[in-house]
């Protein structure tokens, strides 16, 4: 099974290292990172899994860190990367977040963790509420400053997303915070044209709730599961999932009445349904890209950006990726000036890559454009090909594509210090890719 646990940052210095067989040198550590970092011919940076003189390394690369296992026989990747996120998601619930600070200042209790959580290199138990028990050292917190600012510049039904970083072992108000997280996974043909389209979506709970009490969570009536209509039924307009997925804590005395679930939340974080749907939304936004050949040895590649979500909503951390031929040697961009965006590109001269940056855009029916004007090197190919496919990076605050969304949360067990419940709602770009159609490239008069 396994023989190490180590934590690395991104400098290589050795946060936490326990050996749980002897049965591997010390160095481990050092070959993994000078592996990473430079890796052997042929192989992929960032690779999750590689052996080395018959040593198997898995990690995850997590808030500037890398979380490793070694083992020295050929164990589960799967196992072991589901190990490393347990480990990743028991760290937060105890110290509230997962940084270089908070894992220094938290070492013995980090040590007494993995200590319970894997025992002479076989995993035994990883779930926060049953760790409650076994740990006896206290957490230092380490993000506590102007946590609830937003609250006070707000309202009273408004804080920071910093709230939730409180710790099961250390909280000093009870609190309950739902997530309704969506990823979009959208591929689009060169015509804009929806060619796959799939919503993957969770809700997450973070719950400081102090004896487990019973919390009833209602969502839209109207929602389905699976395709299948009786004779007569419509589905149009409502959120038909295609699969759904729900924690073990969940009941379903009430789910086919109303559509609510009921449970008793564990202490700490914990995914509370999983689903996926591919029909009934409308994507953010769509791509238009097209290629023009203004003369030998250059090409411009213009991409028209439209969004297509509510104006009572707004999105940031924008990013546009777009592949270019690797025989470009200059790239010169020009944007649209007459919107009041904040954009900005660049230029990677190693990956041949223009990055579209924009912090925010705001709801309805918009448009943005850039022109990419690239001078290319004589040689042979048919660089036009290289070009793409585009992918988007972004996140929509307070927005679902889907229909689903969450009509009540209540606490059923009322108690004397009146718990908050805060919810709120994320869609956030998945594998959001559109194709470049190069079969009819029109020759440019003006350059």
């Amino acid at each position: 099974m396994f023989s190490q646990l180590f934590i690395l940052s991104l400098r290589g210095d050795i946060l936490t290292f326990r050996d749980f067989r002897n049965t591997l040198p010390k160095e481990t550590a050092h070959v993994f990172f000078r592996r990473v970092k430079v890796p052997e011919k042929g192989e992929p940076k960032e690779l999750p899994i590689f052996h080395s003189d018959g040593v198997q390394y898995l990690h995850l690369q997590s808030s500037g860190m890398y979380f490793v296992l070694t083992s020295c026989d050929n164990v589960s990747p799967n196992l072991g990367l589901e190990i490393l996120n347990r480990l990743i998601a028991i760290i937060c619930d105890y110290c509230g977040v997962v940084t270089e600070e908070a894992i220094r200042k938290n070492l013995l209790m980090i040590y007494e963790l993995i200590d319970e959580v894997i025992d002479f290199g076989y995993p035994q138990e990883t779930t926060t509420e049953a760790l409650t028990a076994f740990v006896t050292n206290s957490p230092v917190l380490t993000d506590q400053t102007n946590r609830s600012i937003l609250s006070e510049l707000v309202n009273n039904k408004t804080v920071s997303s910093r709230s939730a970083n409180q710790s099961v072992a250390a909280q000093k108000k009870e609190d309950i915070y739902v997530d309704l997280f969506e990823h979009l996974n959208i591929i689009f043909d060169g015509q804009g044209h929806i060619v796959r389209a799939q919503v993957e979506g969770e809700i997450k709970i973070r719950s400081f709730l102090k004896g487990n009490p019973k919390i009833r969570l209602s969502m839209n009536e109207d929602l389905l599961i699976g395709k299948e209509t009786a004779e007569g039924q419509i589905n149009y307009g409502k959120a038909v999932l295609d699969y759904c997925v729900f924690h073990d804590c969940v009941q379903f005395a009430e789910w086919d009445i109303d559509r609510t679930l009921i449970f008793h939340p564990p202490d700490g974080s914990f995914t509370l349904m999983r689903y996926s749907l591919s029909d009934h939304f409308t994507p953010p936004f769509r791509l238009y890209p097209c290629v023009e050949e203004p003369g030998p040895g250059q090409l411009d590649v213009i991409i028209k950006l439209v969004t297509d979500f509510p104006d009572s909503s707004f999105a940031n951390k924008i990013c546009i990726i777009v592949p270019l031929p690797k025989a470009t040697v200059s790239a010169s961009c020009e944007l649209d000036r007459t919107s009041n965006i904040e954009e900005m590109y660049e230029f990677d001269s190693v990956k041949k890559r223009i990055l579209w940056k924009m912090k925010r855009l705001d709801g309805g029916i918009d448009t943005s454009k850039i022109i990419i004007r690239l001078n290319l090197d004589d040689v042979p190919g048919n660089h036009k090909r290289e070009i793409g496919p585009i992918s988007v990076n972004f996140e929509i605050p307070m927005y679902i594509s889907s229909a689903i969304f969450i009509r009540a949360l209540k606490i059923v067990e009322q108690k004397e210090s009146n718990p908050s419940r805060w919810v709120r709602s994320i869609t956030k770009s998945g594998s959001y890719v559109s194709r470049v159609d190069v079969s009819n490239v029109k020759k440019s008069t003006v350059w």
